[in-house]
């Protein structure tokens, strides 16, 4: 089944049970598979705690994109992860904080926001 169909299904409730996108994975191929599937359904907030288990940081990063979780932004916004406080960033979320970073990766993401939404104001 290909990602798309997987979603699909996920979308028309075709695929109900989502315990076997949560097993151990045999091999990196089959891992990385599990992986993809798992971003799908943070795409859609569904199995959000699973998700977050299992990918840590890469699904905290589809949940904000996805606008799912955001109660616990205040506290992400502190993970030590790129991923995810790029990916606050990218919503303009908490540019004050971030802007006292040291980090350049960090520091970058702010500059390349602020050119993409020079008219809009960060949401916090």
């Amino acid at each position: 089944m290909t990602n798309e169909e997987f979603e699909a299904n996920v979308l028309n409730g075709n695929i109900t049970n989502f315990e076997p996108y949560f097993k151990k994975a045999n091999s990196h191929k089959e891992n990385l598979e599990l992986m993809i599937k798992r971003a799908i359904l943070a795409k859609h907030g569904l199995c959000i705690e699973q998700c977050i288990e299992a990918d840590g940081p890469f699904a905290m990063a589809i949940l904000i994109q996805n606008n799912y979780c955001t109660e616990h932004y205040d506290d992400w916004k502190m993970y030590p992860s790129f991923l995810v406080q790029g990916a606050l960033i990218d919503k303009g979320l908490y540019l004050d904080y971030f802007s006292q970073s040291t980090d350049p990766n960090i520091q970058e993401a702010i500059e390349e926001y602020k050119k993409g939404n020079q008219h809009e104001q960060p949401h916090i």
